[in-house]
């Protein structure tokens, strides 16, 4: 598979129509046909179908276009950071992000001190849980990511940063609980939460309140804040999460600590072994110089 026809593909994808394919990569539309159906001959397969006059990605398609822009990415990445060792530091960045103290208070601070640094180096930043985090980090779509501990990061390099991640229940401001100046296993006797997603973080609840599990209701799951945020603003409930993870938008949302108090911290983690890019040399340097 070439890089040049898979990308005709995404863009034939995005679109579901061959011709304005063809006017965007300003090809013809012929040219473009033959193209798609080479790719089908060669991976002998069929990437898309016919129906009702348009045409439609198959099972293979759709699995075809996810692996596609996890490739073209990753090639574009690579050119960019390898052609970046040969001149003054630019090219990309990119770093995954977990909701906590970390990520809302530190990681600002180091991504300004950066770009002071190094303007031509552009930063993204993605959002999602661990487990997510950590498989673009395998494939090369990530350079790094800050995680929430408890997580697997044994096959990582990682750098523990300086700031205590607190746990707790976000709830209403209305919500009786939020008078209360933490939360008790007794407060939580006889009422329902919602749950992340994450085994290590239900496991750490479960340690926390021990034999007393078995009094609460687990309503439902959750894997970010702020999509269970909407859910309790509604109404639906409490939700065990980490201080920080309420963003101001949720205005009417509010957190409580655990108390026992439960602490744990976040951590920027990176492939270990294999070739780094200056870029996230210089930044992995700055965080563990700038606290």
């Amino acid at each position: 598979m070439e890089l040049r026809v898979l990308k005709y593909f995404i863009v034939v994808a995005n679109e579901l129509n061959i011709t304005r394919a063809a006017n965007i990569l300003h090809i013809t539309q012929p040219t473009l046909s033959r193209q798609i159906h080479d790719l089908e001959d060669e991976l002998g397969v069929k990437l898309f179908v016919r129906k009702n006059g348009a045409i439609i990605l198959t099972e293979e398609g759709i699995y075809l276009k996810n692996k596609a822009i996890e490739i073209v990415d990753l090639a574009n990445l690579t050119k960019i950071n390898i052609s970046s060792k040969k001149k003054e530091l630019e090219g990309v960045l990119s770093i995954g992000i977990a909701e906590c103290q970390g990520t809302s208070e530190l990681l600002p601070r180091y991504i300004k001190i950066f770009n002071e640094r190094y303007p031509k180096v552009k930063i993204n930043i993605y959002s999602n849980i661990a487990d997510d985090v950590k498989e673009n980090i395998d494939k090369g779509l990530l350079d790094a990511a800050i995680v929430l501990e408890p997580a697997d990061i044994g096959k990582y390099e990682s750098y523990r940063l300086p700031i205590v991640e607190k746990w707790g229940l976000i709830m209403a401001k209305n919500d009786p609980l939020a008078n209360e100046q933490y939360v008790t296993k007794e407060h939580l006797y006889n009422s329902s939460i919602l749950y992340p997603q994450r085994l290590e973080i239900q496991i750490l609840f479960e340690n926390w309140i021990e034999k007393d599990i078995d009094k609460i209701h687990i309503q439902g799951y959750f894997n970010t804040t702020s999509s269970v945020s909407l859910m309790i603003e509604n109404g639906l409930g409490r939700a065990f999460s980490i201080s920080g993870a309420v963003s101001s938008q949720h205005s009417n949302l509010c957190f409580r600590p655990v108390y026992p108090y439960l602490n744990t911290y976040s951590a920027l983690i990176w492939k270990k072994g294999g070739m780094m890019s200056n870029a996230l040399v210089e930044f992995i340097n700055i965080v563990q110089h700038y606290n």
